[in-house]
């Protein structure tokens, strides 16, 4: 896992990018949620709002924490 590091996540697809570069293989029940939710972003079949609540969750459940930047940029970053 990376420590003092600040990923900056967009979409999606990165988000999913992050979850395996965070987790791997871990089965947690909050990271199975998030892969769940950001694929069926993918596939066009829920809301990005339901991706970044699950991706918010599955951090939370690791201690990490993700913040939006003070702009108005829709671009989110996730510390890990």
């Amino acid at each position: 896992m990376h420590h003092n590091h600040i990923r900056h996540v967009a979409t999606a697809y990165e988000a999913l990018e992050c979850l395996d570069d965070l987790w791997g293989s871990s089965s947690c029940r909050e990271l199975r949620a998030a892969y769940r939710a950001c694929r069926d972003v993918l596939d066009g079949i829920r809301p990005a709002v339901d991706a970044e609540r699950k991706f918010r969750s599955a951090l939370s459940q690791a201690g990490l924490e993700m913040f939006q930047l003070p702009s108005s940029s829709t671009e989110r970053k996730a510390a890990a």
